[in-house]
């Protein structure tokens, strides 16, 4: 039996806040249209920021949106991960924005706030040297390059907020790719 994973509520109201400001009322309307039933209902009432929702609603906005109001190459969920990372980061994550030290910041940072947006994986960031750190999210099961490319933009977002400066975020190997793992690769000034 294949395991249902979870996502924080925070992380989709920020998606659907994001698509609201960015294309109006009628632009989410457009995608909500689009979502499987399932979906269209739990985004009918207020999104509860504390509560877990299917990691398969946001698998679904984040698709539908890319097709319908984006360019259907992952930038338009890179944009909704630097939105995602600005509104926890001003909300209910707003510790987690006051570090000085990007490379300290990520590495002691980014499993805390895994835990806080997942409930099933876990993140593991290493530094080789100053100005490099690699991130690899393990144990999740359900890959899906929507979320890859949303978190391009957050870990960008977030090492900027800490401070980086010329922050170049890469995802060498997918797990939705084949990988056993999702890899990322952080470097900055």
């Amino acid at each position: 039996m294949e395991q249902t994973v979870h996502i924080k509520g925070t992380a989709i109201k920020a998606r659907v806040d994001y698509l609201r400001a960015r294309f109006g009322e009628e632009g989410l309307a457009r995608v909500m249209e689009a979502l499987r039933p399932e979906h269209r209902s739990h985004l009918r009432d207020d999104i509860i920021i504390s509560s877990w929702y299917p990691f398969s609603l946001s698998e679904d906005i984040m698709a539908c949106a890319e097709q319908i109001l984006g360019k259907d190459d992952g930038s338009l969920c890179r944009e909704v991960g630097v939105a995602s990372c600005r509104y926890g980061f001003e909300t209910v994550y707003k510790e987690f924005g006051t570090a000085s030290d990007p490379g300290r910041a990520i590495a002691t940072f980014s499993g805390v706030l895994w835990k806080n947006y997942w409930d099933t994986g876990h993140l593991e960031a290493r530094s080789s040297e100053p100005g490099h750190t690699e991130i690899e999210i393990c144990d999740f099961s359900v890959p899906h390059p929507t979320l890859c490319h949303v978190l391009l933009g957050f870990f960008e977002t977030a090492m900027k907020i800490w401070g980086a400066s010329h922050v170049l975020v890469a995802h060498p190997t997918c797990h939705g790719k084949g990988a056993p793992t999702c890899v990322f690769t952080l470097s900055w000034d």
